[in-house]
């Protein structure tokens, strides 16, 4: 590819380019963790960490357009006192669903870093905000 950066800067265009994403659309589709991000506290005190997977089948690759199409998911955690992740009944419910998705056993040492490059089916669904924006969020992880 050819580039000329005071071209792109003098070229004239009548074409204005879209807005908004075109988001992935809903279904279930197969994924992989690309992404843990650095869990974040709230305003209410709630601590979440947001995983990002990258859609694998080509269907919503060829409906966005794009060659990467990635969707979030936002975990709720339970923290014990001390911080760490409570492991008590009914506790940590959404990260147990997500572990067992990706195949993680039982006694087997695991970290929320050690999951990126697992795979599993995601449920995709869309929710709209006030200014008619579409989001695609992770509602779900199953095997």
């Amino acid at each position: 590819m050819s580039f000329d950066p005071d071209m792109l800067i003098n070229a004239s265009h009548e074409q204005v380019p879209d807005d908004r994403v075109l988001p992935c659309p809903e279904g279930d589709w197969l994924a992989q963790l690309a992404e843990v991000r650095k869990p974040r506290v709230l305003d209410s005190g709630r601590v979440v960490v947001d995983l990002v997977w990258e859609i694998l089948d080509d269907e919503p690759k060829r409906e966005t357009g794009r060659e990467k199409v990635t969707v979030r998911q936002s975990l709720f955690l339970d923290l014990t006192e001390d911080g760490r992740l409570d492991f008590s009944r009914g506790k940590n419910v959404a990260l147990g669903a997500l572990l067992k998705a990706v195949g993680v056993k039982e006694g087997e040492p695991w970290s929320l870093g050690s999951l990126v490059g697992r795979m599993a089916r995601v449920r995709v669904k869309h929710r709209t905000d006030d200014d008619g924006n579409i989001y695609d969020d992770v509602r779900r992880v199953f095997p």
